[in-house]
Order: C-alpha cells, then structure tokens, then sequence
C-alpha cells in the first residue's frame, strides 16, 4: 500500500471501516456511560461492541440514532438504568425512523429501575418506532416502568414499524407490558419468555392495541413463546380503533404456550359488527392453568375478523375454559376450532356465551376430557352453530 497515492490509502481505509470493521467501545466511566454510548452507536462503522467491564454499563435515556449497523452487547453486559434519571415519558432505549438495525445481546441484560417508577407507564426499555427491518435478539430485558419492548408510531411519522424481528429474547417483570405492539407490518417473535409482568394494567405478556385507525396489525406471527405468570392476560388482542377501513389484521401464532397468568389465558376484543376485517390463527398452542378463562372474546363480531384455533390444548382453566359476551355485537362469534382438545374436571360447559346470548357462526371439533360430560351453554336463538362434540372421560 505504501506505493499508492496517499488519497487512495485513505480512501480504502475509509471503506474498509465503514463497511466490514467492528468498533469496540474502550471509554467507560462507571458512574454514567450515557454520553459514551451515544457517541458509540452514531460512530462510522458497521459493528459497535459494548464489552464485558465488570461493572454495569449505568445509562440516561439515550436515543439509537444507527441505521445499517450491528450492535452486539458482550455476554454478562449489564446495562442499568441511572437512579433518578428517568422522567415520566423517558425511555431506556429508543429507536425513531431508523432501518436496518440489529442489537445482539445472547447474556447481556437491559435493567432499569421500577422501584423508582410508581406513576406512570412509559418508562420503556425498549421502544421502536416508525422504524423498517430492526432485529432485537438474545437479550433479557426486565424491570422497566412501562414495556419491555413497545412497537410502534412516533407522531404524524409513518404509522407503523416494518420488518421487525425479536428473537431468543426474555422481557421479565415489566411494569406495564412484557411487549406492546402498537402498529406493525410484519412482525416476528420467536423463541422468547415474557413473564411477570405486573405493576399497572393491562399487565400482558403481550398486548396488541392501536391507537388510531390508519395504524395496523398485519404480517404478524408469534412462534415458540412461552408466556407465563403475568398479572394481567397472557396475550391481548383490543382492536376498538380499528374499523372496516383500516387494513386488515392477520396473526399467526404457532406453538406458543400460554400458562399461570391471572386474569387469563388469550383475551379477544373489540371487533364489533363495524370493526376490523382479518384473521387470527392460534397453531398447536397449549393454553393451561390460568387463573380465569382460557379463552376470553368480548364484542368479538362475526361478522369481522375470523378467528382459527386448529390443534391447540386447553387444560386446567378455573374459569369457564371459552367465555363469549356480546359487550355491544349484535353477532357475537365467528370462530372456527379444527381439533381442538380440552381437559377439564369441573362440571360445567366448556363454552358459555355470557348471559345467554346468541352466538354466530361456531364450527369445527373439540373434543373434551372431562368426566363430567361435554356440553356448551348459548342462548337459543344461536345461528350456525356446527361444532361437532367429541366427549371423552378423563384420564
């Protein structure tokens, strides 16, 4: 190289840095790395690697301004929210209108402060907002004073993230959400545990809300999650912004399981006889052991949006194992079960339609474990009722 021309040299070494070289942040300064950080993720390179210092990483808010990076936090990295440092709207991390984003973190653990935070719920750790193919994975992520992770919009910027993708990831004892999903088009979690949210509601594992009719819930699957011990529902599903004009809602959600959660198990509502168009489809999930309803549809029409529960299980549920009320539908239902198994040893149905009203549009096959007989309780004016009933005594 030394035979080249000099602005050849530096015009190599400025490609070779910004496109394949890997920065390792050196500075640290145990009391508040804020500035060192923010510094690190807008620096020129590819890769920025927060190392292991023997001591946690105390951070402010920061905002990730780094399109078209890695960000990998060493195994045995803590990162701890500052004491005081966090006012009511302040998030740990936030992400706005960037693209091509990915944090690594297998080891490495995002923890703030929740004792500190007993107003309010917007203390994320984590928030991505009005963002495209943002990757999050193999961190833990737990005590903060709103979700672990929110998705979403920032203001009148594009009205949902795309290409988001989370994956071997925990969120833990989060204040509001384990994960809250705000807008997004195409969506993938995997391989993760959202556990023990509690502190002010909803309290999900997660919990899919929008806020405004152009934001939307499309391209959604949700695989192998395990979600557990949350003081409110384990997923939420509450479309009452969404109307017939907003873009339809698809989710898949494959092989999750769904347990130990207060109010219970998968709650569905507000997709009334004017609401949101779409589907929902529930895959070989094991929804068990919830303290309320393992399935809970409120003003879910069927007029609307379908939902599919194929090859799912539902044990042990100390409520009704599927709770339907009408909460404002004049057509209640609009749910297809395709091999759907229940184990119960209560006597009661399986099925009630609150009040006695009518239902809609209930089909497919459930076969039912119960030695106290199979049976379901809806009102009798009922339409489209085809559900074929496969009673089994319990084991």
């Amino acid at each position: 190289m030394k035979n080249l021309p000099l602005f050849y040299c530096i015009t190599l070494l400025w490609t070779t840095v910004a496109n394949g070289s890997v920065y390792v942040v050196a500075e640290f300064d145990e009391k508040d790395a804020t500035r060192i950080l923010e510094e690190a993720f807008q620096a020129h390179y590819d890769t920025i690697r927060v190392p292991y210092m023997g001591k946690d990483w105390i951070l402010g808010p920061i905002e990730i301004k780094a399109s078209n990076k890695t960000i990998i936090f060493d195994s045995g990295v803590i990162v701890m929210a500052k004491t005081g440092a966090f006012g009511r709207y302040d998030k740990l991390f936030e992400i706005i209108q960037q693209q091509n984003l990915t944090i690594i973190g297998y080891g490495a653990t995002w923890r703030m402060r929740k004792e500190e935070y007993t107003t309010g719920e917007w203390r994320h750790a984590l928030s991505i907002v009005s963002c495209e193919n943002i990757n999050i994975y193999g961190l833990t992520i737990k005590d903060s004073g709103g979700d672990g992770i929110k998705i979403g919009r920032r203001g009148q910027q594009l009205a949902y993230s795309k290409n988001i993708h989370i994956r071997d990831c925990i969120l833990d004892n989060n204040r509001r959400q384990g994960i809250s999903v705000i807008s997004v088009d195409s969506l993938l979690i995997e391989n993760c545990i959202l556990k023990n949210t509690n502190g002010t509601a909803p309290q999900a594992g997660i919990d899919f809300e929008p806020n405004y009719a152009d934001e939307r819930l499309r391209g959604i699957t949700m695989r192998n999650v395990d979600i557990h011990d949350n003081t409110g529902f384990g997923i939420q599903i509450l479309l009452p912004q969404l109307n017939a004009n907003s873009q339809p809602i698809s989710f898949n959600i494959e092989n999750c399981r769904v347990w130990g959660n207060v109010k219970g198990g998968i709650r569905i509502k507000h997709i009334g006889d004017k609401g949101v168009s779409g589907t929902i489809n529930l895959l070989g999930c094991v929804i068990e052991n919830n303290s309320r309803h393992a399935f809970q549809f409120e003003n879910k029409s069927s007029k609307k949006a379908k939902v599919n529960i194929t090859n799912c299980t539902i044990r042990n549920s100390k409520s009704t194992p599927i709770l339907i009320s009408a909460s404002g539908s004049k057509s209640p239902g609009g749910i297809v079960f395709t091999n759907t198994r229940i184990v119960d040893s209560s006597k009661r149905p399986f099925l009630i339609a609150k009040g006695g009203v009518n239902v809609f549009d209930i089909s497919g096959d459930v076969t039912v474990n119960n030695a106290n007989g199979a049976w379901i309780d809806i009102g009798s004016q009922s339409e489209n009722i085809t559900l074929e009933i496969k009673n089994r005594s319990q084991n």
